[in-house]
């Protein structure tokens, strides 16, 4: 096989199992839950030159939360995917991402914006950023997002978002590495 050929061959490969991945986690939680909005978001890694981060969530709002979850609040979680061109040897490096979040409106923000906290797990296609070694494909991302509302009913959202990705030293080689994302969110049914 010709190598740019195999190349292709290995990146769509990748691309379809982390396709097949975000579907199967977004099919087990599906069934007790609803699509509640869509989210695209574009941003940079902190720590390197010239990488760009592009991706999309969904995220599942569950039909009820215990009460304890709900106080001060909205339970959700997401179901995303993330892609950083060029940075794994020259290919590109996709993630699976699923998450439980937290959104809350401080009464100084409220209607016009909100925070949302949150911490989940994500799967990468590989193991490199350029010449840094990740020492896993395994990551959890504890995030935090501000974002504003063009007015208080509006269906659309924009926000930056800071995203934390490492091991947690469960490997011994643990860098990890920083995302700050602008988003653009889109919420179905909203008031």
């Amino acid at each position: 096989m010709i190598p740019h050929r195999r190349q292709t061959t290995t990146k769509r490969r990748t691309l379809a199992g982390v396709l097949a991945g975000a579907l199967t986690l977004a099919a087990i939680p599906a069934a007790a839950t609803e699509i509640s909005s869509v989210r695209g978001r574009v941003g940079t890694l902190y720590d390197f030159d010239g990488i760009d981060a592009r991706s999309i969530a969904i995220t599942l709002e569950p039909d009820d939360w215990p009460a304890i979850f709900r106080r001060g609040g909205d339970m959700h979680y997401e179901v995303g995917v993330l892609r950083l061109p060029r940075v794994d040897r020259g290919d590109d490096l996709y993630g699976l991402h699923f998450a439980p979040a937290w959104q809350f409106a401080p009464r100084v923000l409220a209607p016009y914006a909100f925070i949302e906290l949150g911490i989940g797990a994500t799967w990468l296609s590989g193991r490199h950023i350029r010449a840094r070694d990740l020492g896993s494909r395994l990551h959890f991302v504890p995030h935090a997002l501000l974002a504003f509302r063009p007015a208080a009913s509006s269906p659309w959202h924009a926000g930056l978002r800071i995203r934390h990705t490492s091991n947690a030293d469960l490997i011994s080689t643990n860098p990890g590495f920083d995302l700050i994302q602008l988003e653009i969110g889109f919420r179905f049914g909203a008031d």
